[in-house]
């Protein structure tokens, strides 16, 4: 009997791997109904495949509301392969140098579908640092790291995802109309860099630049200098970084394994 692709694929990963990928910034907790629910399984199903991923330490469960939460397991597994990753060893001396000579910290991130995630960061030194969250997903709009991807990203994709967006205010600068937006990412495509000024956190304003796949002419990320407003303003940080952010993005993006 000849054997086909789906006779090696084994359905019991891909439901392990879908409840762990269920899991984000957005939705740290989640109830076995709700797992149940989003993976179209029955109860009794559910879990029996949790409770494995509990007691393997890939989840764990609150005692007393059993919530579900990622456990310290996935979290060594991720830290595990972000560190293994080829990408990450080719971005980081690089990365590493402009933090380090122009003492700015830095975030590299790279699309999955509608979220960008943080592979690398690194901090300045001796100055004020902001905790970023570790997974873009709803905040496209009010970080430079996210509308730098977007402004390069092709019009029907783009517009895909700004309509999927809720257009959250995080602070009094955030912007919450989608026209003002699409008209930040006709400028950032035009300049080729984009702006964050106090968006996402108060104090903290960014300029970021697209990382693209060369051959396919398309971003799969982007890079991102943080700044706090007490050692410089936006117009500042752009007017000290623009150029050079740009140039690292190109650099970055003509490395030969990149995408």
């Amino acid at each position: 009997m000849k054997e086909t692709q789906e006779s090696y694929f084994s359905k019991t990963i891909e439901k392990g791997l879908k409840i762990l990928n269920l899991f984000n910034q957005g939705r740290t907790r989640l109830s076995l109904k709700m797992i149940s629910e989003e993976i179209g399984i029955n109860k009794t199903s559910a879990f029996r495949y949790i409770n494995t991923l509990v007691q393997l330490g890939y989840l764990k469960k609150d005692p007393q509301t059993k919530l579900l939460e990622i456990g310290p397991k996935a979290v060594y597994l991720s830290y595990t392969i972000t560190k293994s990753f080829n990408l990450l060893q080719i971005i980081k001396p690089l990365v590493d140098d402009a933090s380090k000579t122009h003492n700015v910290t830095v975030h590299c991130g790279l699309i999955d579908g509608d979220a960008i995630w943080m592979i690398y960061q690194k901090q300045a030194r001796e100055t004020l640092t902001f905790i970023q969250p570790s997974v873009i997903f709803n905040e496209w709009h009010c970080t430079a790291m996210g509308k730098a991807v977007l402004s390069h990203l092709p019009k029907k994709e783009m517009l895909g995802i700004v309509d999927r967006l809720n257009l959250i205010k995080k602070t009094s600068n955030s912007i919450t109309r989608k026209d003002i937006l699409l008209s930040q990412l006709a400028a950032a495509k035009k300049k080729g860099y984009s702006l964050n000024d106090e968006e996402l956190i108060p104090g903290l304003v960014s300029i970021a630049a697209p990382l693209f796949n060369m051959e396919k002419n398309r971003p799969i990320g982007a890079i991102c200098f943080d700044l706090p407003t007490i050692q410089c303003s936006v117009g500042e940080a752009e007017r000290k970084y623009a150029k050079l952010i740009v140039r690292l993005a190109n650099d970055i993006s003509e490395m030969k394994s990149l995408g």
